[in-house]
């Protein structure tokens, strides 16, 4: 019984997390936030991956997050 709790709960977020990707205007912004927060990579490998800079990736993570927080 608990472990259903837990399941539906766990799933209730990843709803919440594939919704705000979804949401995210930039496809590049999206991709970085897919591949960390829904396919769990490393920082390092997205950044590899997408042939950029871990802090030009950072940096688009970070502007992502501010301008969720002015909305």
């Amino acid at each position: 019984m608990l472990l259903r709790f837990w399941r539906a709960k766990a799933l209730k977020q990843l709803t919440k997390i594939e919704l705000y990707i979804a949401n995210i205007e930039k496809a590049e912004v999206r991709l970085i936030f897919t591949k960390r927060y829904i396919q769990f990579k490393r920082w390092e490998d997205i950044a590899r991956e997408m042939c950029m800079s871990e802090s030009s990736m950072f940096r688009r993570h970070k502007e992502q997050l501010k301008n969720e927080q002015h909305r």
